[in-house]
């Protein structure tokens, strides 16, 4: 029986995080850390996959909000997360945050009983939110 290859990827990436703890403790990692992982595995395509899981987890996100050291793959220090770097974090986390509310809302509204009361868009009372505001992160537009 073959593996497919994102499972491949997965053992793969299973690996590298019990070779390398900076990757399992999920710590924030060094700008060019690409170039490293690739120098130790010569795999685009895992070094791709490994720092898609590694910096989408909710565990780094948090860690790159709180600021303090980057790390380089040996587990040594390499400069410190920006404050450019810390908000972007931030808003990424709230983005998750709003996307597992959604999930859950829909979840809920999906085991609602038929009978019961529905809200009656025409009657229900209206919710006026803050405006956004517009920052800009290395020519990318993040709504904070």
């Amino acid at each position: 029986m073959e593996l497919s290859k994102t499972k491949m990827l997965a053992a793969a990436y299973a690996d590298l995080l019990k070779k390398y703890p900076v990757l399992l403790k999920k710590m924030p990692l060094a700008i060019g850390i690409y170039e490293q992982i690739l120098a130790v595995v010569h795999d685009r395509a895992l070094v791709a996959y490994a720092l898609g899981k590694h910096t989408r987890s909710g565990t780094y996100l948090k860690a790159l909000s709180i600021g303090g050291s980057r790390f380089n793959l040996d587990g040594s220090e390499s400069g410190e997360v920006s404050e450019i770097h810390q908000a972007h974090a931030n808003v990424r986390i709230a983005e998750l945050n709003a996307r597992d509310l959604a999930k859950k809302a829909a979840k809920k509204l999906s085991k609602a009983k038929p009978d019961a009361k529905r809200i009656d868009p025409a009657t229900a009372p209206v919710v006026v939110q803050k405006p956004a505001v517009m920052v800009t992160i290395k020519k990318r537009r993040v709504i904070v």
